[in-house]
């Protein structure tokens, strides 16, 4: 034995009880303070670990949720120019369509409008033919038997009126027609 632990032995009993005693708190001082200083290191490793490791999820689901966004919007951008693309299509369509018939509808009224002019013209002409006609006709001053121009393409031959005798207005005035309505001579 070295000479200190022989000198400690000599001692008695009660310095080796506190020598294994207190080399015992020394070797469980060490081992708490070791234990103190591996968990926490262990657990500060681990916290770093699932910290990273959050870090890293975290990013993950923010890059698939800006993707997911992204998408969202693309998608929502393609159905609003598209949704506005036929609305506005068919409401240009119904434009055109009601310009178009609108149009047409102008130039048949127009065309009627003529049409209605011009036969009124004819008939407004055919009427003062017609009333000229009646007028030459009616013109005493001119001699019988002359032919006037014709009136709607048919000319009117004017004959004298009968020359009656003297009696004769007075008996077909007072003699009763029969019902058939013809003079009873």
């Amino acid at each position: 034995m070295p000479p200190a632990y022989a000198q400690c032995a000599s001692y008695g009993p009660s310095w080796a009880t506190l020598m294994v005693f207190s080399g015992v708190l020394v070797v469980l001082g060490l081992g708490i303070f070791w234990l103190f200083k591996w968990a926490p290191e262990k657990q500060y490793t681990s916290a770093r670990s699932d910290q990273r490791d959050t870090r890293s999820s975290t990013t993950v689901t923010n890059e698939t949720m800006q993707r997911i966004l992204s998408a969202c919007e693309r998608c929502h951008i393609d159905v609003v120019s598209k949704v506005r693309g036929e609305t506005g299509g068919a409401v240009d369509k119904i434009i055109t369509t009601a310009r178009v018939t609108s149009d047409h509808i102008v130039d048949l009224l127009r065309d009627n409008n003529k049409a209605i002019i011009a036969a009124i013209g004819r008939i407004k002409e055919n009427n003062e033919d017609l009333l000229r006609a009646v007028q030459r006709d009616n013109d005493l001053s001119r001699p019988y038997g002359v032919t006037p121009t014709p009136v709607f393409g048919v000319s009117l031959q004017v004959t004298p009126p009968p020359v009656l005798g003297v009696g004769s207005q007075v008996r077909d005035s007072t003699i009763p027609l029969p019902p058939s309505g013809r003079s009873v001579r």
